[in-house]
């Protein structure tokens, strides 16, 4: 065990403590002088990620530009935020949509008449899906709503969240649309 000061390849010196073999040392030590220290890579990496979402966050901004979606209400970072976080819900529940679909399409029925039946009724529940979407997109204008509902989806890798699935949200928002009707 020895401390041993590295030169990394952007210009840093780390003091590292290393253990094992020298040789396994001095081969740590050459490979490291070849690489960026720690915190290089890590501003690196911050960087990446703020690159991408802000690619992500231009396309959130040119879907709903495309799409004709009412304007957020909220501050500039809430509006940006919920902007982001209602395009993945929208585009999840497509990709939910198409990858059922090509889960119920294929031959795996033991008869026709049970494929037609299961299709029949996965027709009916997407078409009630894009009906709460479009309700949602169109009369949930506060930005507060998107982001107090993000556990529907999980924000770091965008996908639907285990606290609520798609026909948990259906008939929630179902019940709201007929309430809304009647009140």
């Amino acid at each position: 065990m020895a401390k041993y000061l590295i030169r990394y390849k952007c210009g840093h010196e780390v003091e590292r403590q290393l253990f094992g073999k020298i040789s396994d040392r001095e081969n740590y030590i050459s490979w490291a002088q070849e690489q960026l220290c720690p915190a290089c890579q890590r501003k690196i990496h911050h960087e990446e990620v703020a690159c991408q979402r802000k690619a992500y966050h231009n396309e959130a901004l040119a879907d709903a530009a495309a799409k004709g979606y009412p304007k957020l209400e909220g501050s500039e970072k809430q509006v940006a935020w919920a902007m982001d976080l209602r395009y993945t819900f929208v585009n999840d529940t497509e990709d939910y949509i198409k990858e059922e679909i090509e889960y119920v399409i294929p031959d795996t029925y033991k008869n026709e008449a049970a494929r037609n039946e299961q299709l029949a009724h996965f027709d009916k529940f997407c078409t009630e899906l894009r009906e709460v979407v479009a309700y949602l997109v169109a009369n949930k204008t506060s930005a507060k709503y998107w982001i107090d509902s993000r556990f529907w989806i999980d924000p770091l890798t965008y996908k639907f969240g285990e606290e609520k699935t798609q026909k948990d949200l259906v008939r929630e928002i179902k019940k709201e649309m007929e309430q809304k009707k009647l009140g």
